[in-house]
C-alpha cells in the first residue's frame, strides 16, 4: 500500500499544480468545479501515461481527492500572498520600509483566533469539494485513461 502511494506522488504534484493554476485563473476560478475536474483528470493521465502505472478507479479517487484539496490549498495560499502584496503596494519605493511593520503586522494577525477559524472553515471546504468534485472526477479520469496493454 506505501508503495502505490510513493509511486503515484509525481501524478499528485502534477495534479495539484494544474488545479492550483486553473483556480487561479481570473474567469476559469468563477466556476471552481473546472479545477478539480482537469486537476484530478490530469493527475490520473500523468499516472496513466507517464509514469505507466494501472490506475483502479480506487486510486483514480484517490489522486483526484488529494490533487483537488492540495491544489486549493496552494491557490488559496497563493491568492492571499498576492492579495497582501497589491493591498500594500510593496513593489513601490516609498513602502519598501514598511515591509518590517507590515510583516509584524501580518504575524500578529495570524496568531489570532478569527484567523485561525476562517483558516479551518477553507480546509474544511476543501476538503469537501474535494471529496465531492475532485474524487468522482479521478474515477471517471481512471475510466478514461486507463492502460491497455
Amino acid at each position: 500500500m506505501r508503495e502505490a502511494r510513493s509511486a503515484t506522488e509525481p501524478a499528485v504534484r502534477i495534479g495539484t499544480a494544474v488545479t492550483a493554476v486553473i483556480a487561479l485563473l481570473p474567469y476559469v476560478s468563477d466556476f471552481f468545479i473546472t479545477a478539480y475536474f482537469f486537476g484530478a483528470l490530469a493527475a490520473v493521465w500523468f499516472a496513466v501515461r507517464k509514469e505507466r502505472k494501472h490506475i483502479s478507479p480506487t486510486d483514480g479517487a484517490r489522486l483526484g481527492f488529494l490533487s483537488g484539496f492540495y491544489g486549493l490549498l496552494v491557490a488559496s495560499a497563493i491568492y492571499d500572498l498576492i492579495w497582501e502584496i497589491l493591498n500594500y503596494q510593496l513593489w513601490r519605493v516609498q513602502n519598501l520600509d514598511c515591509i518590517i511593520e507590515i510583516s509584524a503586522e501580518a504575524m500578529r494577525n495570524a496568531l489570532s483566533p478569527s484567523i485561525w477559524f476562517i483558516i479551518t472553515i477553507q480546509i474544511i471546504v476543501a476538503a469537501i469539494c474535494a471529496g465531492a468534485f475532485g474524487a468522482p472526477s479521478g474515477i471517471l479520469g481512471a475510466k478514461i485513461f486507463r492502460h491497455r496493454a
